[in-house]
């Protein structure tokens, strides 16, 4: 019986590896077009690329839900610039979902024209809907840098 439910799970990894490698690359150029919106400001692509279910904290603390991307759409109307590439460090992949984690360093420049300097990592979840995939949830958090002991 053991036998036979590992020869069963290694021939259904056999079968969905191929699947799982066509979401890695569907999943990267995903990332890459939400990364693309973000940065261009294009509020609508945002929304088709995230869940209505999403949910994410952000760097202030803050919690945002659901899709309709107000707090972004009223910063780019405002006169916001982003120049925040992602930089995915590791990927965890199955059938209908992915996890990424990385890191991003760059640039927001508000209205007002003060550049504020990012320094960050991110975990990123995503689900398969549909033929695409979306954003759940979206974490990130500023990169630390170690302060040095005082005696």
């Amino acid at each position: 019986m053991k036998f036979r439910l590992i020869a069963a799970t290694l021939c259904a990894a056999g079968v969905a590896a191929p699947a799982i490698a066509d979401n890695a690359a569907d999943i990267k150029a995903a990332i890459k077009k939400a990364q693309k919106a973000y940065n261009s400001c294009d509020v609508e692509a945002m929304k088709g690329l995230t869940s209505e279910k999403s949910f994410a904290f952000n760097m202030d603390g803050s919690l945002t839900e659901g899709n309709d991307m107000a707090d972004l759409k009223a910063a780019c109307d405002a006169g916001t610039k982003f120049d925040l590439p992602l930089n995915v460090a590791k990927m965890h992949v199955g059938n209908d979902w992915a996890v990424a984690a990385g890191t991003y360093k760059g640039t927001v420049t508000p209205g007002e024209g003060k550049v504020q300097n990012i320094d960050a990592h991110f975990t990123l979840v995503l689900v398969k809907d549909g033929d695409g995939w979306k954003s759940i949830h979206f974490h990130d958090s500023p990169n630390i840098k170690p302060q040095k002991a005082t005696e």
